[in-house]
């Protein structure tokens, strides 16, 4: 496992392609990310996850990459029970999904491991 530290978060990428998050809940940002390349239309997200119904300090953010608009949020812990629906406008090229923390009042400790994500276009009816 590659094991990496920051002051408010510790993550390791784990065999099998799973990325383990230690959140401390205290400073806001994006701790993971990935470029996508998304044609415009309809897609839903799938996560595979332990931990996350502890983790509401966690969310996907789904933005514009050319100019860090918003397109979708989700807490975590959402997209986990029920999956993700968004839509990608033919203005948005290139997206980044993020996995961001969200500090609160009262910072709580999140310990997630996420095991897959799965993301599919839907059909216009479906």
């Amino acid at each position: 496992a590659v094991r990496h530290r920051l002051h408010d978060l510790i993550f390791d990428r784990q065999r099998g392609g799973a990325l383990h998050v230690i959140y401390y809940g205290q400073e806001e940002g994006p701790l993971a990310s990935q470029l996508l390349i998304l044609p415009a239309g309809n897609y839903r997200l799938a996560t595979r996850a332990s931990g996350a119904q502890q983790a509401d300090s966690l969310r996907w953010n789904l933005v514009c990459a050319a100019t860090n608009v918003p397109i979708a949020s989700l807490p975590l812990d959402q997209a986990v029970r029920g999956g993700w629906r968004f839509t990608v406008s033919p203005a948005c090229p290139a997206q980044r999904l993020e996995l961001g923390g969200l500090p609160s009042d009262a910072p709580r400790q999140a310990d997630v491991t996420i095991h897959g994500v799965t993301l599919r276009r839907e059909q216009p009816n479906g």
